[in-house]
């Protein structure tokens, strides 16, 4: 599986070339290494940010509330940190690649 994000903190971290320093991050990082360790191969790189402005423009009009005014994008707000709840609400299931 190969992996694209637009924070080179968390690619780094990902990696284990650096460390998280914040207690929750640290949780989410460690869930997230959890499942990456079900797969035989993934690889997670850095997109650099002149590569990313349609991402960056989508985060921004989300983050000022538009997006969910004019229904383009639904938007739950949750009381607790997601790391935090026992049973998430949601279930995603990772498909591998029949070719891998």
């Amino acid at each position: 599986m190969e992996i694209y994000y637009d924070s080179q903190l968390i690619v780094c971290e990902v990696r284990r070339e650096c460390q998280a320093k914040d207690q929750r991050l640290a949780a989410y990082l460690a869930h997230v290494q959890e499942i990456l360790n079900q797969f035989d191969y993934y690889a997670i790189y850095c997109i650099p940010q002149e590569h990313n402005q349609k991402a960056d423009s989508l985060a921004k009009l989300v983050s000022t509330g538009e997006a969910q005014q004019m229904g383009l994008v639904p938007i739950k707000t949750i009381s607790s940190p997601s790391i935090d709840q026992v049973e998430a609400d949601w279930v995603f299931e990772v498909i591998p690649d029949k070719e891998s």
